[in-house]
This record gives C-alpha cells, structure tokens and sequence, in this order.
C-alpha cells in the first residue's frame, strides 16, 4: 500500500487553479463538510495566517523527502517537526536504516546517494563476527545480504540519513521548523474556500493548500482526517489501520549504547593442545557487524546482542536487544541487575563495564522498551475538505515491524 510518486501527482495538482485540487478519501465523499479538530485553539481567520502552498507534518523520511521534492518543484513549504534538529540522537530511536534500491530511486533522482553512502556502509563493504561464549569461539563471514541483489544496499544510521535529507530540503527551499508542534487543525471560517487553517505550538498560524500527514505511526493528521469524516457522515473506517500478522509483532525493544570499539575474547580452544597459549581478543570495529550469543540456554534467560555496522562517528554505536515482553530482561529494576545479568550472559567479554557502563546500565532499565507493530496500511491515504487537500505518507499510510528496510524504503517510494 504505497503510493509511487505522489509528491509529482500533488505537485501537477498544486499548480491547478485553487479549487480545481479535489483528491477524494474512498468512502467519505463529504470529506470537506465536517469540523473537525486536531487539540484546541483560538478562532483564526485567513488573515493573521501566513499562507503557504504545503504543510508537511512530520520530519522523518517521507517528510524530509516530500519537503525536497515539492520544494524544488518551486512550492513554498513548511515541515514542523518536534525534535530539536534532523541530527538529534535519540537512544530508543537509534536504528539503522537498510536504503536498498528501492529507496535510491529517490535518492538517486536528487544525488543523494552518493552522500549516504559516504556516510553509511554499503552491504558488499562489512563482515559479520559471531563471537560465542564457548569453544566455537569466533567466526567471521560476509553477510547473506552481500549478494548481487542487495550488494549496493548500504547501511546508515537514522540520525546520518536524516542530516542528508533536511540539508537537501533547506537546499531546496523548504522551511524546516524543528522544535515545533502541530497544535490545532482547525476550519478557517474566513478563507473563502472552508480551508484549513493550521496553528503551531508556539501560536503561529499557516493555511497551506496541501496538508502532507507524515507523522507516524499514531498520526495526528490522519486522525483528524477520520474525525471530519465520521462528522460528515462518511465512512471513516478508511483511516482506521488495517493490521496483518507477523512473527515480530509485538516483540519488544531496547538500545544499549556501547563504545565505537572493544575487546572480545575468542574462548576457542583444542584438546589436542591443552598447553596451547588462549587465542588474542577480537577488537571490534566500527564498520563491520557483530552477534554476541549468551551462554544462558533457558528461552527467558537466553539473549543475543547485535550491534551493525556503522561509519559515522558522530553518531554512537548501539547494540540491539529485542525479545518477548515477557523475557527477564525487561523485568529489571536496577543496572547492576542488568550488569550481573550481562556479565554471565556474555564469558567472551572480560569486563562487562568495558561494553555497558553503569550509566548506561541504569539508563537501560528506566527507559520503556519500544514495541515492534504490526504490519499495517491505511485504506484512505488522501481527501480534500473545503480547500485544503490532505494526504498520509510514510508509516502515517503504511508501518512495518524493523525488518529490512521495509519502511524506510517504502516511505521514500511513497515520494
């Protein structure tokens, strides 16, 4: 369920005369009708608003590149975003994206690739280490995903391809508003045309001719969308996400944040040769990918830690945790608990603190795990009400459980 080129379809749209733009939801043919609102605010009127031709609300992926898109195609654009800049490291968030060829499409169309690359780890450029906690010891190999197929696939860290695409937005023209919020989406009674007038956080009023909704997982965009549809009478069933099944589906998930490189041992050994010196530590580098089993065997004692390759060092390296709610580690109160758990978890690692500090540790077990979703997609992914269209793009339109590249990838088709 995505929607290939739809920033070009929206731009031919957007040059229309105003009124002539009438993208219609499946189901809600009332769409405009409605009052709905998005959170409260004052009475606005098309004067005090500053008219722009797009509001992009969100600025992940779909945002940063619809902003691009639209942006060079000479509209003007606004993207609210809350965080405090493209670039800011957020812990539980940071994953790396796989930007396969899907997704270069895109990013090929506005040079972008070559920037990425520069800044990730290209499938065909890493190998992975599977350091166990016994006598197997350490083995090296290339990634399946090295193949022909996925070889120019890279790796880059959330945070990294952010940075790219908000310098290609600015670059382009849009207006990029980090640490602001979409307050109120409410009807403008002195627009002439029943459009929408949007109001930020900190009191500032828009009234775009295009409302782009890539806000996430829990839109606020599409849920305004559903409540004037459901005002006016119309099916709002089509905003409501439809969920199908998947292994990873609720499987929970933390970041650790470990050092860019450190010492593991290789516990292998031989008992031809008990006299044998130990073999040397393994020192980790940041552009290849390591798996760390456990020695525990019991399934809600067993763990694995994953850390993938990474070149950016401004951003830091994470090791991934994902397992059941129910598994012991998310039962841990204190991070000398999760210390003690990780020490014997994890023999081929000498000092435990080398990998996970105290800090970290107590960060660890405070902070709430994220939850994988389900997959999912939306039906109606566009309207119009009164003048103002609006359209979902991103996880707002589709989400995927993390599993290669699926959202990233199909939120870039989405443009």
């Amino acid at each position: 369920e995505t929607m290939p080129g739809i920033c070009a379809v929206l731009l031919m749209a957007l040059l229309l005369p105003t009124g002539s733009f009438r993208l219609m939801a499946p189901g809600s043919p009332a769409a405009g009708a409605g009052a709905g609102r998005l959170g409260r605010s004052p009475r606005m009127t098309a004067a005090a608003a500053q008219r722009v031709d797009v509001l992009v609300a969100g600025g992940g992926p779909a945002g940063l590149a619809a902003a691009t898109s639209l942006a060079a195609g000479g509209l003007s654009v606004v993207v609210v975003e809350r965080r405090p800049s493209a670039s800011t490291f957020e812990a539980q968030r940071a994953y790396l994206y796989l930007l396969d060829k899907r997704g270069q499409r895109w990013t090929d169309a506005f040079n972008l690739t070559a920037p990425v690359r520069e800044r990730g780890v290209s499938n065909d450029g890493y190998t992975i280490t599977r350091a166990y906690p016994d006598r197997r010891g350490v083995m090296t190999m290339k990634p399946i995903l090295a193949a022909e197929a996925t070889r120019t696939a890279i790796w880059v860290p959330r945070a990294t391809l952010l940075d790219v695409l908000a310098t290609a937005a600015s670059a382009a023209g849009a207006e990029l508003r980090y640490g602001a919020t979409l307050q109120a989406l409410e009807r403008s009674p002195d627009s002439g045309d029943g459009g929408i007038c949007a109001v930020l956080g900190d009191g500032t009023r828009l009234m775009p001719r295009l409302v782009l909704g890539c806000d996430g997982l829990d839109s606020r965009v599409r849920a305004a969308l559903r409540a004037w549809t459901a005002e006016a009478g119309g099916d709002a069933s089509v905003y409501d996400p439809v969920s199908l099944p998947s292994p990873s589906s609720g499987l929970q998930y933390k970041m650790l944040l470990v050092p860019p490189s450190f010492p593991i041992l290789n516990l292998s050994s031989s008992s031809s040769q008990p006299a044998a010196p130990p073999p040397p530590p393994v020192q980790t580098q940041p552009q290849s990918a390591y798996v760390l089993p456990s020695s525990l065997t019991r399934a809600n004692d067993r763990i694995r830690l994953g850390l993938l390759p990474s070149r950016d060092a401004s951003v830091p390296r994470t090791a991934n945790v994902i397992k059941p709610s129910t598994h012991r580690v998310w039962q841990m109160a204190t991070g000398e608990e999760l210390l003690a758990f990780l020490a014997k978890s994890f023999p081929q690692i000498e000092d435990i603190q080398t990998l996970v500090t105290r800090q970290e540790a107590n960060s660890f077990v405070s902070s709430p795990p994220g939850r994988f979703p389900a997959p999912q997609f939306i039906r109606g992914l566009s309207c119009v009400v009164g003048g103002t269209g609006f359209a979902l793009l991103g996880d707002a339109a589709h989400a995927f459980p993390p599993d290669l590249g699926q959202g990233v990838n199909s939120a870039l088709e989405d443009v």
